[in-house]
């Protein structure tokens, strides 16, 4: 047919029955995951049912009515209907409308009434689609669309190749730091040590020249306590968190978190005091192979965050040999040192640091097979990531899927009919991941109704992210649970069952730290661990620390991908994604990171790039280039005047790039940071910006401290020119600036706003936002 041969629409509502529904979650799910990413206000399909060639679908009710004839977004939604004709075979690619024949309206359309689109399809080559579009409102017609042409176009964006994307986490041996002779001065606090260790570092500390407290258990007492107890005028300099030696292994105690949360305690009970923080653990961290302690692994993964939200604490984490009885002296040798290293661990005598390096994957002899005969469980099955990684594994050869949700298959039954088009036995069972009993009835139906499990792809997450300031045990337990305490009953409820695959999702936020995400990178960290915990004992045991994927999932929705990318944190390709899964199942590894990140704009971003954590990165990546790494040389050539004016041109500019204004002119004086948008996560990263280009810090505390731009404006003038430094309590006047009758309304505010925006942005993280 020619497109000047224009097949007459009919006049009445077809009728015709779909073999597929969709809901409006897998439509955009799809449509993504083919690169038609739409924005919120172009998401106008409620449900597609497809059949041969034609295609119907209910659209939103909510039709704006701003003086168009027909509104954009109504054609929009009528336009992707016809598209919908082709979504269960199109490739990777987008189909751009390019020609229509003619449009006719009909009736009005009426507020509040349903609306359905029919569309068919006339002619399909491999370069472009055409066909019809009707859209009715009970049985009038109100749009036809006719010979509408659309010419296919292959996705833009540049594949990536899998295997530039992966990293790990490796450890180096170091000698220790030459030994100090001078006495150790100021006020030190040791927290924690049921073993005795702290009682030794309090009475060589004390010997050394030190004014010590030691709280040998936190107990009933919060860390706001412990910090009101200290006498007044003492100070603190240094505080040594010694609290998850008391952790023991996982087992019975994977539901207790005292570690992670008295760390997360002692951030808020801080405030704007900025001690040296020394993070005390033994056998978190798997150095040369061995076991772990995943309770303990996890308050490194709560650290990671620390470092980025509270860069003002130098926080150090020192790891100590688990078969040896440390003397603490070389805590001691190591906490007067001028070392530099933020991560250390001993094992054997030796002294090792941590760095993040590439991952190469070793050759193997075959490739990891996915059986027909077996049964693979994914948890968190029917989410984003959950179905994509269940199509994956039916296109590799599975015929026999268990996906898990609390909810079963609730609301997703379409795409779990779709799943079982070619035949395959895909089960929807609703369970909690995080119960015991729940887990053993699982495993219980799966041996007695289906064939033998072989593999675990361990997916569930529960995203509540927010800074460390806003957590609270509750939202930890919410996080925790599903994510870590699920992961540990199934390792416990299969025991030393033979798997081929044991694969726990985690995320890039416990490789290198996520701002705003420090549960969830606990959570994470507890599973990279648990995967090294496996390994040790000769089991199956994979933790992927996914970055943020561009089509599925929290990071792909709205402007998140966007923002990430500023910090240099770009969105992964899924067919990278994917054939990285296929090749790191068979290496033998228990732990990879798979990100894609632009190291240049990272390092720019983040202050604590100039960790030597990122040395084996940073030595391969060139400097920045143009003027803004010697802004504060620039600044400081010029006089007071300008100087000054300058850094408040710095500080608007910064503000609008972090808030998306369009403009700095947007950014008044006298405007309160909270009316601008500013929340504690912008804060953060606002924070991060002044350290990387101007070397200050700011007060964890600034939103409230600096409550204006003009007075924050007037802290950076003073702390960069002045003899106020960035770790001073702010002048009295400033702290009267804001009104504290307005914190609680502004927070409450903010709670929300943050919760949502984090829910995007920093899950599966640095998935969406990190996976």
């Amino acid at each position: 047919m020619s497109f000047d041969e224009v097949p007459e629409c009919i006049a009445s509502r077809p009728e015709f029955t779909p073999e597929v529904d969709l809901d409006r979650a897998s439509v955009y799910e799809q449509f993504a995951r083919l690169g038609l990413r739409y924005g919120p206000a172009f998401q106008g399909i409620e449900g597609l049912f497809l059949g041969k060639g034609r295609v119907r679908s209910t659209l939103t009710e909510t039709v704006p009515n701003d003086g168009y004839l027909l509104h954009p977004t109504l054609l929009d939604a009528s336009f992707q209907t016809l598209i919908g004709t082709v979504l269960r075979d199109q490739q990777r690619g987008v189909y751009l409308p390019t020609g229509i024949g003619s449009i006719e309206l009909g009736e009005a359309i009426q507020p509040g009434v349903p609306l359905e689109c029919f569309a068919q399809l006339h002619q399909r080559t491999e370069e472009e689609i055409s066909g019809d579009i009707e859209v009715f409102q009970a049985e009038s017609r109100v749009l036809a669309v006719r010979a509408l042409r659309c010419l296919f176009q292959p996705h833009p964006r540049q594949e990536q190749a899998y295997d530039s994307l992966l990293y790990r986490h490796r450890w180096d041996d170091q000698a220790p730091p030459a030994p100090a002779v001078t006495p150790v001065a100021g006020t030190w606090l040791i927290v924690g040590d049921a073993e005795g260790l702290g009682v030794l570092l309090e009475n060589q500390l004390s010997a050394a020249g030190a004014n010590v407290f030691h709280v040998a258990g936190a107990g009933p007492k919060s860390m706001r306590e412990i910090l009101a107890s200290l006498p007044a005028g003492s100070g603190l300099d240094h505080i040594v968190h010694m609290t998850a030696l008391d952790l023991e292994p996982a087992g019975a105690a994977v539901s207790q978190a005292p570690g992670c949360l008295s760390l997360m305690e002692l951030a808020q009970a801080l405030g704007g005091r900025s001690p040296r923080l020394w993070l005390v653990t033994r056998g978190a961290q798997s150095v040369a192979g061995e076991d772990v302690n995943m309770n303990q692994a996890a308050v490194w993964g709560m650290a990671r965050v620390v470092v980025q939200e509270h860069p003002e604490l130098g926080c150090t984490r020192l790891d100590l040999d688990p078969l040896a009885a440390t003397d603490a002296a070389l805590l001691l040798a190591e906490m007067r040192s001028r070392a530099t290293e933020a991560q250390v661990a001993w094992r054997q005598g030796r002294r090792y640091v941590l760095r993040l390096d590439r991952f190469t994957p070793r050759p193997v002899a075959a490739r990891a097979e996915i059986s027909p005969e077996g049964t693979y469980l994914i948890t968190g099955g029917t989410g984003g990531l959950g179905i994509v990684f269940a199509r994956h594994l039916l296109a590799r050869g599975a015929r026999h899927l268990v996906l898990t949700a609390r909810s079963g298959g609730a609301g997703k039954e379409a795409v779990l009919e779709e799943l079982r088009r070619d035949g395959a036995e895909v089960r929807a069972i609703a369970a909690d991941i995080g119960n015991p009993e729940q887990v053993r009835r699982l495993i219980a139906e799966i041996d007695a109704e289906m064939p033998r499990l072989r593999g675990v792809l361990h997916c569930a997450a529960v995203i509540d992210d927010g800074v460390l300031r806003q957590q609270t045990a509750e939202r930890f337990a919410a996080v925790w649970k599903p994510k870590a305490e699920g992961a540990w009953w199934l390792h416990q409820v299969l025991g030393n069952r033979p798997l081929d695959h044991f694969v726990l999702f985690s995320s890039v936020a416990s490789l290198i730290g996520s701002a705003g995400q420090a549960i969830y990178s606990s959570a994470n960290a507890f599973l990279d661990g648990l995967a090294q915990h496996r390994r040790a004992n000769g089991l199956t045991g994979l933790s992927i620390n996914w970055g943020p994927w561009a089509d599925v999932g929290a990071a792909a929705k709205g402007d998140i991908l966007d923002r990430l990318a500023e910090r240099g944190l770009a969105g992964l390709d899924p067919a990278a994604c994917l054939a990285a899964y296929d090749e790191l199942i068979g290496q033998p590894v228990a732990q990879v990171g798979v990100c894609a990140v632009e190291w240049d704009k990272f390092f720019k971003n983040f202050p604590g790039a100039g960790d030597s954590f990122y040395l084996p990165l940073a030595v391969h990546t060139s400097p920045s280039s143009g003027g803004e790494g010697n802004f504060l040389e620039q600044l400081m050539s010029l006089d007071m005047d300008q100087r000054d004016a300058g850094l408040r041109r710095f500080l608007r500019e910064e503000l609008a790039r972090a808030l998306r204004l369009k403009s700095p002119d947007h950014v008044k004086p006298r405007q309160r940071l909270f009316d601008l948008g500013m929340d504690s996560l912008t804060s953060v990263e606002l924070g991060s910006r002044m350290q990387a280009v101007l070397g200050i810090r700011l007060p964890s505390t600034a939103l409230f401290d600096f409550p204006t731009v003009e007075a924050l404006g007037n802290y950076l003038v003073d702390a960069v020119f002045g003899s106020v430094t960035a770790d001073e309590p702010p002048p009295a006047e400033v702290h009267g600036a804001f009104d504290s009758g307005d914190v609680s309304v502004n927070m409450e505010n903010e709670q929300d706003e943050i919760a949502s925006l984090l829910r995007l942005e920093l899950a599966g993280g640095m998935q969406g936002k990190l996976s």
